[in-house]
């Protein structure tokens, strides 16, 4: 059995999020956010967000979706569910030892001990299962609950307990065995024996006349070590068959838990945003190319680092494949970029996203930010960039999102107006969507000539007295740096 709670046919892969996309989006606040300091449940997002684990289509985004909204809807019970999941992980912590112990009886002794213990937590797994399973909307769980409350149904739970009491080494083992060699038993296998034992006068007229038993004296040395060794090779079958079903039986509760505690994590995330007052919504997500359409969006991380909601953006439905955000410095734009790359993550992952409104097509995410200056870097800063972007081109696929911030500006205005035009024009026939954040004048004279039906031009928006607002807002390209505001606010302060 799988969960099966992050897609319908496949597990979560053991991944990481792109570094590039981790550090150009801000994804650290992001992931501590959802985390609420548990190392668990960050390391699992990491995992969500990396490209192989993203949603590759529509109707995935939306099975984790439904499955969301049922999470959001039952936030205690959902909680409980998974804490009474890690409960239950908790009980296995003697398996380490008996996974490098060479008796079988030793280990079939640790597997049963914990199988027994595991009783009661899996009746209470099945109980929360029922409750759940009665309130619940999303395929994705209704599947999952019923499996649960079918493989952990009392009956199956009281024979599993009446087992291993069998087994037991305590209470002897019954097997049968093949005689070899020297009629040395060999192929031990343990069979199921009537309850309870008899002892003295009972055991003599019980006797079975075609069986053959005999007593050891204790006292002899030799007969302790021998006793180990009958029982081991006795346990050996009974061994391998447990300690299996124990290893399944918890490799399922930890793929369960792994994928619940995404679930968690987008719950914290949640309760932080509604303690700022952040709106949240279920994004709209198409195949292929579709209208963009934010309003109210917001940029998570800066939000939940300055311990107030970011100044919010919008934008009208466009089907214009290239954006260019072009204003002063310090105005909002590279804020709103990372808005829109964290926006588009939190879809592809099954995820709300912090606006009131947002639609948009999937596709996966690429960065291409500019750099500090590096002094190991064996060659310049603007080869640095091109051989990013190669890397880039090698992967990026139609439909995806290209997301650029102040990228070739380490040349001149000229050269790396050249550079970009090419780049961006080469993605727009591909059907690749791009946004970039440019103060490059002649760029935006070049797309206006070669692409005058394509591009999307958003503005930092400013006051009439000069004053920054943060708010980006779509208007004619503007590519200032507003030097001479700044000589007045420096210089003819009054």
């Amino acid at each position: 059995m799988n969960a099966y709670l992050l897609f319908k046919d496949r597990v979560l892969q053991e991944s990481s999020v792109d570094p590039q996309l981790d550090n150009d989006l801000e994804l650290g606040i992001l992931l501590a956010g959802m985390a609420a300091e548990d190392g668990y449940i960050r390391d699992t997002a990491m995992q969500v967000f990396s490209r192989e684990n993203q949603c590759r289509c529509a109707g995935e985004i939306l099975y984790r979706q439904e499955i969301l909204s049922d999470c959001i809807k039952n936030p205690r019970l959902v909680r409980s569910f998974y804490g009474k999941i890690t409960e239950a992980l908790s009980k296995n912590r003697d398996t380490r030892l008996a996974i490098t112990h060479r008796k079988a009886k030793y280990m079939l002794d640790v597997a049963l001990k914990v199988m027994i213990s595991m009783k009661e937590t899996l009746g209470d797994i099945r109980q929360m299962a029922v409750q759940m399973e009665a309130v619940v909307r999303s395929q994705g769980l209704k599947q999952l609950l019923t499996g649960l409350m079918a493989l952990f149904a009392s009956d199956q739970l009281e024979d599993m307990e009446r087992l291993c009491h069998a087994l037991s080494i305590d209470r002897g083992i019954t097997a049968l065995a093949r005689p070899g060699n020297s009629l040395r038993a060999l192929e031990y296998h343990p069979i199921k024996t009537e309850e309870g034992s008899k002892k003295g006068l009972l055991k003599l007229f019980s006797r079975n006349k075609d069986s053959l038993e005999f007593d050891l004296d204790m006292n002899d040395p030799d007969i302790s070590p021998a006793l180990s060794r009958l029982k081991d090779a006795m346990s050996e079958n009974a061994a391998k068959v447990v300690v299996q079903a124990r290893d399944e039986l918890f490799a399922f509760l930890q793929e369960l838990k792994r994928e619940l505690s995404f679930y968690i994590g987008c719950l914290n995330l949640l309760d932080s945003l509604k303690q700022l007052k952040i709106p949240f919504c279920m994004p709209m997500a198409a195949e292929g190319t579709s209208d963009l359409f934010c309003t109210d969006l917001y940029n998570v991380s800066l939000s939940l680092y300055q311990g107030k909601p970011s100044v919010p953006s919008s934008v009208e439905h466009t089907d214009k494949m290239v954006m260019m955000i072009t204003g002063s410095n310090q105005g909002g734009k590279t804020t709103f970029l990372r808005s829109i790359g964290q926006a588009l993550l939190m879809m592809n992952s099954g995820m709300y996203v912090a606006a009131s409104d947002f639609a948009l097509s999937c596709g996966q995410i690429y960065t291409h930010f500019i750099r500090e200056e590096d002094r190991k870097l064996k060659s310049g800063k603007l080869d640095e960039e091109l051989i990013r972007m190669n890397e880039i081109v090698d992967r990026i696929r139609p439909g995806d999102h290209m997301l650029f911030n102040e990228s070739f500006s380490a040349t001149n205005e000229e050269e790396g107006s050249g550079i970009a035009l090419e780049i961006v024009m080469a993605l727009q026939e591909l059907g690749i969507h791009v946004y970039y954040v440019t103060h490059f004048y002649q760029l935006i004279t070049l797309l206006s000539r070669d692409l005058p039906e394509s591009v999307l031009y958003m503005n930092a928006a400013r006051e009439e007295d000069g004053r920054r607002t943060y708010q980006i807002a779509s208007g004619q390209p503007e590519v200032r740096g507003y030097g001479e505001d700044i000589y007045k606010e420096i210089f003819l302060l009054t």
